[in-house]
């Protein structure tokens, strides 16, 4: 096998790297912040995305990927 990375492997490498640290280590230190109250965060913060899943969600419907 030869060892290398294409542009591809390095995005997705990264993009992984980033979206998981940040989800594991941004919600730890959410925790300690807010303590008992952190359920109430998340609850509050997902407000503002609703408008933002029907938008997506809409457009998902409307624009139906050709199946192979």
């Amino acid at each position: 096998m030869k060892k290398e990375l294409r542009l591809q492997d390095v995005y997705v490498i990264v993009t992984g790297a980033t979206l998981s640290a940040g989800f594991f280590l941004l919600t730890g230190i959410a925790a300690a912040e807010a303590g008992p109250a952190l359920v109430l965060a998340y609850m509050l913060a997902a407000v503002p995305l609703i408008p933002d899943m029907f938008s997506v969600v809409e457009l998902a419907t409307a624009m139906v990927l050709a199946q192979s």
